[in-house]
């Protein structure tokens, strides 16, 4: 729904930055992406998913096989990819308990869930787990925990870029905390997180879309949050 996701290669630190949803169309699309770039699949040493969402950690298991490569995660998200069949339950069952205190009829909490499809992941995933201000092995690229569209949410530094998923996109407003239930208060660590990205004055790369589209979408995000906050 959110158009096409935004993978971004870093030939020189050997990183992929959210390697996209699972499926071979996805799969063919990346592959012919690095090749028109003059990326060889081999020399990604690294895979850095921003979050848990099928569309951002979908093809990570895959790469990981093709290119040897590592996979790395926050730590608040790593277990939805690297535990993905027993993470899923819990997840289904966190959800219901959320929806049952927000006073979502019964009825509608129950087609939610079971609108909810199992994504093609593998059951279990080996993933690195990482807090704020850790770095990738000897990349450079330094983690910045930016919770609010999940709990685990991060942003990749890496020198002046800052990779940051779907915290800032330039189409729409992340849903926030609406799909992890797991923050007690969402929309402050969202606006926090915000605040985080916007002290670096680095360049942002979306989870979708473009950089250029970016630009000025952190005060209009606030604009919007405070907005719908009157």
């Amino acid at each position: 729904p959110e158009g096409t996701n935004s993978a971004y290669a870093l030939p020189d630190c050997g990183l992929l930055v959210d390697p996209g949803p699972p499926g071979e169309a996805a799969w063919e699309e990346l592959r012919a992406g690095l090749e028109e770039a003059a990326i060889a699949l081999g020399s990604i040493d690294h895979v850095v998913c921003t979050h848990w969402h099928a569309d951002h950690i979908g093809l990570a298991a895959r790469v990981e096989t093709a290119a040897d490569a590592t996979i790395h995660m926050h730590e608040r998200d790593t277990g939805l990819l690297a535990s993905y069949a027993v993470a899923r339950e819990r997840r289904l069952d966190r959800d219901r308990s959320a929806m049952a205190r927000w006073g979502v009829p019964a009825d509608l909490a129950a087609a939610v869930i079971d609108r909810d499809r199992p994504s093609a992941l593998p059951e279990t995933t080996a993933v690195v787990a990482h807090g704020d201000g850790s770095t990738i092995a000897d990349t450079g690229a330094r983690v910045l925990h930016t919770p609010g569209h999940t709990a685990g949410h991060l942003a990749l530094v890496v020198d002046e870029h800052l990779f940051v998923g779907d915290t800032v996109l330039p189409m729409y407003t992340a849903n926030v905390g609406g799909s992890d239930p797991r923050l007690a208060n969402p929309l402050d660590a969202f606006l926090r997180s915000l605040a985080r990205i916007d002290r670096q004055n680095g360049i942002i790369h979306p989870g979708h879309g473009t950089s250029a589209a970016t630009i000025g979408r952190i005060a209009a995000i606030r604009d919007h949050h405070r907005a719908r906050s009157l």
